[in-house]
């Protein structure tokens, strides 16, 4: 499903009510995964991508077959950023284009600098509610990750790994996302990266 805000009527909040819009549909499967597990329903996870940029809009096909919607990079890299929440066991990322427009508003944490063929690398952050309606234990976490993601860019690996323990420790439930930030930094430890690196991967396909 593609959404998207700021067309054909310009919005001075389109990032907002898009980030707004993850956050409401997380609300409400939550809800239905309660009701569902009592028929015997398994669990269904979403992923949502949020990406801010340029974009074609307008009606797009032919005289047979017409539909308004979007087209171009931005588009292809919401997608991408979708998928970037496999690798973080995540449900809701936003590039820093959208980050930007709703940290004010949004409690978030940095997760990774993605690098695209042909594009600028930017900073992954995964939104994780609305500021002033986090948990003592989300505080926590947006904190200390934030903590482990600049030590990590910064290729202090075996720091990394000493508070990832302590995440571990301190929360009630694991956190993946500091339990792939662990199995990185240990790779890194063995296969010291170039001097070039920015603390960036390379995400030159979609994610399947």
């Amino acid at each position: 499903v593609t959404a998207f805000w700021g067309a054909p009527d310009a919005l001075e909040d389109h990032a907002e009510r898009a980030v707004e819009c993850s956050q409401q549909i997380r609300a409400q499967i939550k809800a239905l995964n309660k009701k569902w597990v009592l028929d015997g329903v398994p669990d269904v996870a979403i992923r949502i991508g949020i990406n801010t940029g340029e974009v074609f809009c307008g009606n797009v096909g032919s005289a047979q077959k017409l539909k308004f919607g979007i087209l171009g990079d931005e588009v292809s890299f919401a997608s991408r950023l979708q998928n970037l929440n496999k690798r973080w066991n995540t449900h809701a990322v936003c590039s820093a284009a959208t980050f930007q427009h709703v940290q004010a508003s949004y409690v978030g944490r940095p997760l990774e600098t993605v690098i695209v063929k042909g594009r600028e690398s930017t900073l992954v952050h995964e939104i994780i509610c609305r500021v002033g309606e986090e948990t003592s234990q989300q505080k926590y976490l947006q904190k200390t990750f934030t903590e482990i993601f600049q030590l990590y860019k910064s290729r202090q690996f075996n720091a990394v790994l000493d508070l990832c323990l302590q995440v571990d420790a301190r929360l009630v439930k694991p956190d993946p996302a500091a339990a792939i930030m662990a199995q990185n930094a240990r790779h890194l430890l063995q296969n010291p990266p170039a001097s070039d690196w920015n603390g960036g991967s390379l995400t030159a396909e979609k994610y399947g």
